[in-house]
């Protein structure tokens, strides 16, 4: 982000291009009613929404996720999407763990994540990420190693 900044009143951001809308609530109750309210507009190029962690919704324009932020920077530097490792644990990670060669899903990650991993690894409180790439990248040489190693 440029800047994360909370916002009372949105006079305040007029001249600003926004690019997500993060609303938090303790009720989870009323986070799905403003959910289902925001659905209807899904057919809307500007808006998207996704339930993320619990307690917060997150709004954004539509084709603006991970998945293809990392497209934009693969195409920059020439990486081909065969070479896409990817880890994520919430429906915010979707279209990166889906579309990754390798999309990875923290064992304790939303139920349709882990659904859609090719592969799963340790939960993040008990570093996943670390594990799953010990395991299975080869550092030096800069590649995935091979199963029988």
């Amino acid at each position: 982000y440029k800047e994360e900044k909370l916002i009372k009143n949105i006079n305040e951001v007029i001249n600003y291009e926004i690019y997500k809308i993060e609303i938090y609530y303790k009720n989870n109750q009323t986070l799905e009613e403003i959910t289902n309210k925001l659905k209807k507009y899904k057919d809307i190029e500007v808006i998207k929404v996704q339930r993320s962690e619990r307690g917060y919704i997150e709004i954004s324009k539509k084709g603006t996720d991970k998945y293809n932020a990392l497209k934009q920077i693969m195409k920059i530097e020439n990486i081909d999407n065969n070479q896409l490792i990817t880890f994520g644990d919430n429906l915010n990670d979707y279209n990166m763990i889906k579309n990754a060669s390798i999309g990875v899903a923290v064992e304790d990650a939303n139920q349709e994540i882990l659904k859609i991993a090719k592969e799963t690894t340790k939960p993040c409180q008990e570093d996943g990420v670390y594990y799953w790439l010990n395991n299975n990248f080869d550092l030096e040489n800069n590649q995935i190693k091979k199963k029988n190693q």
